[in-house]
């Protein structure tokens, strides 16, 4: 049968394309589903003065990042003298203790 077809044997023959396949009863062809994400932003385009005004926003967050820091470290500093006044307040009254006891 297939060498009757002219096509080589063990191997079908190409089946024709049927053109009403994809139309609709009207005989329109139907839409294809669109598939791409259009409906997403795509990823944003920076110019050079939209990477420039970021870079002086974030320079900014560092200055004020280092700022609290620095004021933090002045206060932590502030404590740990008033810990060392109160440490030698505590000895002194331990040692007074110690002399009222004996």
């Amino acid at each position: 049968m297939a060498a009757a077809t002219g096509a080589p044997l063990g191997l079908n023959p190409r089946p024709k394309p049927n053109p009403s396949a994809n139309c609709r009863s009207g005989g329109k062809p139907a839409a294809l589903a669109d598939i791409t994400n259009t409906g997403r932003p795509g990823p944003p385009r920076h110019t050079m003065a939209d990477v420039l005004k970021e870079n002086a926003k974030l320079a900014q967050l560092v200055a004020q990042k280092t700022k609290i820091i620095e004021l933090s470290g002045v206060e932590i500093n502030k404590l740990r003298a008033a810990l060392h006044s109160t440490h030698q307040q505590n000895l002194h009254l331990a040692q007074a203790h110690s002399q009222i006891t004996a």
